[in-house]
């Protein structure tokens, strides 16, 4: 799995002599990109808390930074890191410790989660 990466804030126009119909598809696809990064950041950070909640800090601790908290680490890494020290991670430990009963929403971040991935 290749991350996406963040688009720029407006669309690029490769060419300034481009016909309408090139022009809107450049946009569309622009919006696309747009909202392809929001959907991976929200999950992302949605499955980081999941992780962060379901262990004791500090076994996850190494992994983060005093002033950027897990944002600079990755899901993949997070599992590769507790996998590779800590062994197998069952379902049952996951759910034990979040409520996954709350329907996902790809547009919210539950506020509180946000709060415990950045401290």
């Amino acid at each position: 799995f290749t991350s996406p990466t963040k688009p720029e804030l407006t669309p690029t126009f490769p060419d300034r002599f481009m016909l309408p119909v090139e022009e809107s598809t450049s946009i569309q696809e622009h919006q696309v990109a747009h909202k392809t990064f929001e959907d991976f950041r929200n999950t992302n950070t949605s499955l980081q808390n999941i992780l962060v909640k379901a262990f004791d800090e500090k076994y996850v601790r190494e992994l983060q930074s005093n002033t950027m908290g897990y944002t600079s680490v990755t899901t993949v890494q997070l599992l590769t890191h507790l996998c590779n020290n800590y062994g197998e991670i069952t379902p049952d430990q996951l759910c034990s410790s979040v409520n996954l009963s709350i329907p996902w929403s790809r547009s919210r971040i539950y506020s509180t989660e946000l709060r415990h991935v950045e401290h």
